[in-house]
Parts: C-alpha cells; sequence; structure tokens
C-alpha cells in the first residue's frame, strides 16, 4: 500500500482533457485523466497513473472511494507492485468541491469505479 497526505491538489482542462492530480512533492503523485472528446479519449476509461507513466493505465482502476478527506484508489497491480493507495487530503472547501467536481466528470459513463461520501 501507498499511503500519503496530498498537500497539492489541482484540476485543469488541458487541451480537451480533464485532470485531476493530488500529491505530496517528497512522495509524489497520483493522477486521473480522461478526454472530453473521441480524439482525446472520452471512449476510453478513465486513466491513472502514480508519479509516472510507466505506472499506470486506462485499464487498470478497480475503484476510487472519496470519503470526506480520505481517497483510497484500488488497481489492478502495477509495475511498482502496488494496487492500493491511501491518500489523506490537506484541502481547503474550495479544493475539495473542484476535486469531486473533476472526478465526477472524469468517471462520467463509468460511475461504477467512483463512490464519493460526504463524511
Amino acid at each position: 500500500m501507498i499511503s500519503f497526505t496530498a498537500n497539492q491538489i489541482g484540476c485543469e482542462d488541458f487541451e480537451g482533457t480533464l485532470i485531476a492530480g493530488i500529491g505530496d512533492e517528497s512522495i509524489g503523485y497520483i493522477m486521473f485523466q480522461r478526454g472530453m472528446i473521441p480524439e482525446t479519449g472520452s471512449d476510453d476509461l478513465p486513466y491513472f497513473e502514480f508519479d509516472d507513466q510507466t505506472n499506470g493505465g486506462s485499464d487498470v482502476i478497480k475503484s476510487v472511494e472519496l470519503s470526506g478527506d480520505l481517497l483510497i484508489v484500488h488497481t489492478d497491480e502495477i509495475k511498482i507492485g502496488e494496487s492500493l493507495f491511501e491518500i489523506k487530503l490537506d484541502a481547503n472547501q474550495e479544493e475539495s468541491r473542484e476535486l469531486v467536481s473533476q472526478l465526477e466528470k472524469i468517471f462520467s459513463g463509468h460511475e461504477n469505479l467512483l463512490s464519493i461520501n460526504d463524511a
């Protein structure tokens, strides 16, 4: 299991791709993304990566649960031999709302992979 407190949270729409990044400078980051049009991958499953493209893919997410300030991600085992990520979010209310909104957009059509619970 990889566990850390994220002190950086960023969401953006970059050239037709929705991105949500959560990280810690000393440990690394996780990222979710999905295209908004067919040319950028709107028909694909949401993409996940940990710290590098070699530790990710569009077919590795088993489940994502956001409960209050805790994000738990279950994946198929990725290159580094991990499949469970537990991230405590050090976020203000605005960052938390933005992250929830972005994750809902990224997982649109694949809601079975995403669970959001207010805690």
